[in-house]
């Protein structure tokens, strides 16, 4: 068990080494960053995979829009997630938020 999550979590990080390796500042919108970025571990509809949901309106990290942002600027290790923090701005950071909230009223309203 300790064997596979450790191939896990470096599977996790050479996949975002990867990703990251074309992000500039001129990523044009959220979305366009979660595709890139985040997509591999909470799926193209933000329900999750490797990760968790990002819609179903349960945080393990915190729910303020400050917790989120802080979970994607510093990576929840234990958890396969990298720290996005030296390969986004504060601003995309944000923007990343938004569109994670955007997206979570969306999936509540059709349910």
């Amino acid at each position: 068990m300790l064997v596979s999550y450790k191939y896990h979590l470096i599977g996790s990080f050479f996949l975002t080494a990867l990703f990251f390796s074309g992000v500039t500042n001129a990523e044009k919108s959220a979305e366009q960053l979660y595709k890139r970025l985040c997509i591999a571990c909470h799926g193209p509809e933000l329900t999750g995979s490797f990760g968790s949901s990002l819609v179903d309106d349960e945080w393990k990290h915190g729910a303020t829009d400050a917790d989120i942002a802080k979970v994607i600027k510093e990576g929840v290790i234990k958890k396969g997630m990298p720290p996005m923090g030296r390969s986004l701005s504060d601003e995309q950071i944000t923007a990343m938020v938004v569109f994670i909230r955007e997206k979570g009223k969306a999936a509540s309203r059709e349910k």
